[in-house]
């Protein structure tokens, strides 16, 4: 993880070192139409943001349970030495793995840039709440860690929600 965030630093500033700092808009992937549900506004972004992560996590989850290549990634992952007594190339389950990662982070960049704008430094803060969903939903659970994001943002917006940032003092 620290090697993780050694190369995300380095890659953020070689990114403004080439591009500069300033921001660009990116399309959005889903209309901006909304709705009012129950006194909830439900906007197409967050359902369609919430519908592609929810396949996604059990996209993954299907794989790692349920499939020869998830057992290895798991069994590569878990004890690198037995794996390879078995049999499991080992280099190329972490290969994998890497490759899979790096997908799941290109959709979660895809997803968030339309609401943060393009900028070298627009993962940052989703880098933050994506350590803290793995760590409450489990580092080695995707559905753990998508329901410990829904719970994070969940938390948040009722945060926001009843202690604005223009208070002095909140009793939550």
């Amino acid at each position: 993880m620290v090697v993780t965030l050694g190369l995300f630093l380095a890659f953020q500033a070689l990114c403004l070192w080439l591009w500069g700092a300033d921001q660009r808009t990116f399309p959005a992937l889903f209309p901006a139409g909304g709705w009012t549900v129950a006194g909830v506004r439900l906007t197409a972004h967050n359902l369609g943001v919430l519908g592609v992560l929810c396949a996604l996590a059990l996209s993954l989850a299907a794989l790692f349970r349920f499939t020869r290549l998830g057992l290895g990634l798991r069994a590569a992952a878990a004890d690198a030495d037995k794996s390879t007594i078995v049999g499991i190339r080992v280099e190329a389950m972490l290969m994998l793995g890497w490759g899979l990662a790096s997908v799941v982070g290109f959709v979660a960049a895809v997803l968030v840039a339309p609401r943060l704008f393009l900028s070298p430094i627009m993962m940052a803060p989703v880098l933050v709440y994506a350590l803290a969903a793995a760590t409450l939903g489990g580092w080695t659970s995707a559905i753990g860690a998508v329901v410990g994001g829904l719970l994070i943002g969940v938390a948040e917006s009722v945060g926001a929600t009843f202690c604005p940032s223009s208070a002095r003092s909140c009793v939550c």
